[in-house]
């Protein structure tokens, strides 16, 4: 399994996508269908995988910091 995602994951073209998009093939590469916690379709059909976008702590933080200090 994981190595069919490490294939999925070279593949991808991140620069041309924004960190929500990345995220979100990130997660449906698992072979089930993938939404935001808050975006869960009242017809959604299990199985399915959830995830928490929390994207206001994006850029900030110690690593963040630590990058624009060079």
């Amino acid at each position: 399994m994981w190595a069919n995602t490490l294939q999925a994951v070279s593949r991808w073209e991140v620069s041309d996508m924004t960190k929500p998009a990345a995220l979100h093939q990130f997660f449906s590469s698992f072979g089930m269908t993938a939404y935001t916690s808050t975006s869960v379709p009242e017809d959604a059909v299990f199985p399915y995988l959830t995830y928490g976008l929390i994207t206001s702590a994006w850029e900030c933080g110690r690593a963040a910091n630590e990058d624009r200090k060079r």
